[in-house]
């Protein structure tokens, strides 16, 4: 399953943007940034509770917002793109 995790972390104190780095470190293990606070991932459906809840221990309940959208299995052919794309194939085979 594709899920699309978006986030607004809270900077106005020193808590904030290591909280800020961790959400955006955290979701690159999962899949790749779209934009800024936005990341495109492929998991497993047994995954996402996991994934809540690990995002719910790092973000601050009261500051924080994350949003997890479950866009299914084929949404490449339901995502229109404008200007310059900076994705890279999910399912190829990835050398960094």
């Amino acid at each position: 399953m594709y899920i699309l995790i978006t986030y607004d972390v809270s900077t106005k104190d020193k808590n904030g943007a290591k909280r800020l780095r961790q959400v955006a470190k955290y979701c690159q293990n999962y899949g790749q940034r779209i934009q800024n606070s936005v990341f495109k991932c492929k998991i497993e459906n047994y995954m996402l509770p996991s994934i809540e809840n690990d995002l719910k221990n790092l973000m601050d309940l009261k500051k924080d917002n994350i949003k997890i959208f479950k866009l299914g299995k084929n949404i490449d052919s339901k995502i229109i793109s404008l200007g310059k794309n900076t994705e890279y194939d999910i399912e190829d085979i990835l050398i960094f």
